[in-house]
């Protein structure tokens, strides 16, 4: 989907983000402004996203759906969480 630079400008009017993180939020909302919108507010008011999902420690899972295909370009760390030893090492990264 192309994202028109009005598209992008109407964004950043809205909700201040930068040119770059506006487009970019377009694009994986493939054009909705209130889906955009929600990504950008994600992103703004965390200073880390790290999304822990129990299926991530199975081999031949993929995140195909739509909604995980738009938020993982926002997300810092898509992490395991399928046993202790996986929230150890999230544990580990975080230096907790």
């Amino acid at each position: 989907m192309s994202i028109s630079a009005a598209d992008v400008k109407k964004l950043r009017d809205s909700t201040g983000a930068g040119m770059m993180d506006a487009k970019r939020a377009l694009e994986e909302a493939e054009g909705d402004f209130e889906k955009a919108t929600e990504l950008l507010r994600i992103k703004r008011r965390a200073g880390r996203v790290i999304w822990l999902n129990p299926l991530l420690g199975n081999p031949s899972y993929e995140p195909l759906t739509r909604g995980m295909a738009a938020a993982l370009p926002l997300v810092d760390h898509f992490a395991a969480a399928h046993n202790l030893a996986a929230l150890r090492e999230l544990a580990d990264r975080l230096h907790l």
